[in-house]
């Protein structure tokens, strides 16, 4: 029965605590797969509170700050630090095609290489 219970394990790709539950995956026994999943959506909402936590860090002090500069790098200046609400492509094209950006680039490759 053990040998039985591990080739269910390989063939499924469902990963569960006890291997009764992989083999009522494999019968298709309605009510017992139902039974076999609470036990798995329980232990998947206490993953999910454990890592809520660092979410609450992580989205506000990592995830808007780049969200605002990338939006913030599709708009124009007025030259004094201020943001005008047009849409531009210009501060790409000026990063992309300054002299600046090629020296850095080929000091990057210098180094790396």
């Amino acid at each position: 029965m053990e040998r039985l219970q591990v080739a269910y394990r390989k063939l499924l790709p469902v990963r569960c605590a006890s291997a009764d539950i992989v083999v009522q995956f494999r019968t298709g026994d309605p009510e017992k797969i139902e039974a076999g999943l609470k036990p798995m959506l329980r232990q998947n909402l206490s993953s999910w509170l454990y890592v809520s936590p660092l979410m609450l860090v992580l989205v506000p002090f990592f995830l808007m700050p780049i969200i605002v500069v990338l939006a913030a790098s599709f708009l124009d200046t007025d030259g004094f630090g201020g943001l005008l609400p047009s849409f531009t492509l210009a501060n790409y094209l000026d990063v992309l095609t300054s002299a600046q950006t090629f020296h850095l680039y080929m000091a990057t490759l210098k180094f790396t290489c």
